[in-house]
């Protein structure tokens, strides 16, 4: 995450207080889990490229060196 501040909507927060005589709360910010949603959803097409890229230079180097 580029921005620090995109993790606390990623990952919510806890519930704050002022410290002072009366603890009035401060709020909290919860979790949307949007960059989660986002990377399940890609994951098996991301998998599926590198496996893909790995097993090229993979074939690439073993062509390379299958004459030595």
């Amino acid at each position: 995450m580029g921005d620090f501040r995109l993790k606390f909507f990623e990952l919510g927060t806890k519930k704050r207080f002022k410290k002072n005589k009366h603890k009035s709360s401060t709020g909290s910010i919860n979790a949307h889990y949007f960059f989660k949603r986002a990377r399940e959803a890609k994951e098996s097409t991301i998998s599926e490229e590198l496996n893909n890229i790995i097993t090229q230079s993979i074939l690439r180097v073993n062509a390379k060196f299958r004459n030595r």
